[in-house]
């Protein structure tokens, strides 16, 4: 048999839905394969939607991130319910040859919400997300060094962020000029904030925020809904994370290991609340906005302090952080899974 690289470049090709998503960059950077057009390829690999039986004509695999992105609106959630027999036919298809979740919390919802059937679990694989390292640095800190926390937020509610800000307001009560906090945030609403421990950052580029990701010394992210992408960039520049450990976010960041967990009250996707206390995005928006933890505010406010009162442990964790991933997330270790996934579903 020719080795994988003969076998893509010479013999069987691959068309890709490529989406403008953060996690798929490195698509573009080091591709796995040399893909071709729809028509062309052998193999589709399909991101981000589910594909209609009617039109397929080629073997395809399908990325999940969670069961609800192949609803065909992943605004409102209960389009998930309404067209689970759809997504199993699918699923089910001679068509389709592999299942990847992006993590093993995603392979637990889809076999939780879909009750998909033996022949359809024994395609799933998880395949996680990847990235390259972006620097050889690790994070020090001096004694004459004030603590740069950095969090980006965009969508603000769902992000942490408006909790961030209260912690902060009382951890400047104690430690004002030991920290600064950057903001990275699109929508800053309701924001009543009057202190000098925060910089905020708006409509900034990749450039400037890889820039932010370089110099500071701890990722703060008290997230309630899922987002992979700052978590990627994070591995690659060996930057720590304060974060929660909602839905798959426990397979990246391990406690006291290469950053700190904090509890969530709730999160977006949490069986307890979806479909009871929010059906769509809108409602999860509004439920953040008018049920501020003040217990989880705390605790975002020790977690930071401890960075602060224990600076040592910045490049012990740093260092771990490039350890998950070299050991998880690389691209290289991706791509090598990828290309072989590829030539079993082709075969």
């Amino acid at each position: 048999m020719p080795n994988i690289c003969e076998y893509f470049s010479k013999k069987e090709k691959v068309w890709k839905n490529f989406s403008d998503h953060v996690v798929y960059k490195e698509y573009f950077l080091t591709p796995p394969v040399n893909y071709t057009s729809k028509n062309r390829a052998s193999l589709w690999h399909i991101n981000g939607c589910l594909p209609r039986l009617d039109s397929v004509n080629r073997k395809f695999i399908i990325d999940v991130e969670h069961p609800i992105m192949l609803s065909g609106d992943s605004r409102n959630y209960r389009t998930m319910i309404k067209n689970k027999e759809e997504i199993k036919t699918v699923l089910s298809s001679d068509y389709c040859k592999k299942i990847l979740p992006f993590s093993e919390e995603a392979k637990n919802e889809l076999l939780y919400y879909l009750g998909l059937e033996k022949n359809v679990i024994n395609k799933i694989e998880v395949l996680y997300p990847s990235i390259t390292r972006k620097t050889i640095r690790v994070k020090k800190v001096s004694e004459k060094d004030a603590i740069i926390f950095l969090h980006v937020g965009n969508k603000f509610y769902g992000k942490g962020t408006g909790e961030l800000i209260e912690a902060i307001k009382i951890l400047e009560k104690k430690y004002k000029n030991k920290f600064i906090c950057h903001i990275v945030c699109n929508d800053l609403r309701n924001v009543d904030y009057n202190g000098n421990s925060i910089i905020w950052h708006k409509n900034i580029s990749y450039i400037k925020l890889y820039d932010l990701y370089k110099k500071s010394h701890i990722f703060v992210l008290p997230l309630l809904q899922d987002s992979f992408g700052v978590y990627l960039e994070c591995l690659a520049f060996g930057l720590p994370m304060i974060s929660t450990g909602i839905y798959d976010k426990k397979e990246i960041i391990s406690d006291k290991y290469n950053g700190i967990l904090i509890n969530a009250p709730y999160s977006l996707y949490d069986h307890n609340y979806i479909f009871k206390k929010w059906n769509n995005w809108d409602e999860f928006c509004d439920y953040v906005k008018t049920h501020l933890s003040y217990e989880f505010v705390e605790e975002i406010y020790m977690k930071m302090k401890f960075c602060i009162e224990n600076t040592e442990e910045i490049e012990r964790m740093s260092k771990n952080m490039f350890a998950v991933l070299d050991r998880r997330f690389l691209t290289k270790l991706k791509n090598e899974k990828l290309r072989r996934i590829y030539r079993e579903s082709m075969s």
